[in-house]
């Protein structure tokens, strides 16, 4: 097959350097992620979701699976100074938070040709992770039931808010409407159920002064306005998700392993793996850096030892 037949899709961000581009096609940048389609030696193609700012230098194509190695021979590691689990999710997801007892990745379905927010638990699994039609199984194929020890929540369905009819009060306009769901007014209050850039769903409210005030959903959080602030940078965002946003800080959620505290009584308090609640007075540090630790948000780009 000739290099012509694969080219960089329309639109597209640069790509990165290497002689991948000669057996891959369909390629797309979009921010930070590669998205391609890669072709092994008997003929097969495999897509490929790649996270750009795992790999500085040029990529090669290993029998369908893109690699930063300069030597197929040379077992890649994506994910540089973290061992995550081996499995066909590796070649068909982006990584968005592992804590060695769960994994949380956006995946590709091949059926559909979309890309799914998906999490599965893996404490006291040592075995593969699988891409199973764009949800996470540990198991060491999709077929192999016995071994999955959590199944994702279903894939999100967010519904446009209806029309209201002329029995119902006014809403306010803006962006919210259109990635919002069940959204009314109670006293004084625009409550709505808003998706998150990852698919997700946060239920949100905001206390509005108009019915004629403009509200948007930035982040999965209601805010008044056109616009939406630029979220802080740092590793946070790998492992946090937006609850809520006001002028002056932004509400998170952020997945921590479990852990104990000590008690007021002098014992200790355990607290299991989750998301758990902090802010984010971004005003305050504008564009400082934040990062996820064991216990809070920090600044900087690393948590102390």
């Amino acid at each position: 097959m000739s290099t012509s037949a694969f080219a960089q899709q329309p639109g597209s961000g640069q790509l990165p350097p290497g002689n991948w581009q000669e057996s891959c096609t369909n390629s797309l940048v979009n921010g930070v992620i590669l998205q391609t389609v890669c072709i092994d030696s008997s003929g097969q193609f495999f897509p490929n979701i790649r996270d750009l700012r795992d790999a500085s230098g040029p990529l090669i194509n290993c029998a369908g699976v893109l690699s930063p190695m300069t030597d197929c021979n040379i077992m890649a590691q994506p994910y540089p100074g973290v061992m995550v689990p081996e499995g066909t999710w590796r070649t068909s997801c982006v990584l968005e938070h592992w804590n060695y007892t769960s994994i949380a990745a956006r995946c590709y379905d091949r059926s559909s040709g979309g890309y799914y927010y998906s999490e599965v638990e893996v404490g006291g699994w040592n075995g593969q992770v699988q891409n199973c039609d764009g949800l996470l199984y540990a198991g060491m194929d999709c077929a192999d039931a016995g071994t999955r020890l959590a199944r994702p929540s279903p894939r999100p369905q967010v519904q446009p808010t209806p029309t209201p009819q002329p029995s119902q009060p006014a809403l306010p306009p803006g962006s919210w409407s259109s990635s919002c769901s069940n959204g009314r007014v109670e006293n004084g209050f625009l409550m709505a159920t808003c998706r998150r850039t990852d698919g997700s769903l946060n239920a949100d409210d905001i206390r509005i002064t108009s019915m004629s005030e403009r509200i948007s959903n930035c982040y999965g959080a209601l805010h008044r306005g056109n616009s939406c602030p630029a979220l802080p940078p740092g590793p946070w965002r790998q492992s946090c998700r937006v609850t809520g946003l006001s002028d002056d800080v932004l509400s998170v959620e952020c997945w921590r392993a479990a852990s104990s505290r000590r008690s007021g009584g002098g014992g200790y308090v355990d607290i299991p793996a989750g998301y758990q609640p902090d802010v984010i007075p971004y005003r305050r540090y504008a564009g400082q850096s934040f990062v996820n630790c064991a216990h809070d948000l920090r600044l900087g780009t690393q948590c102390p030892n």
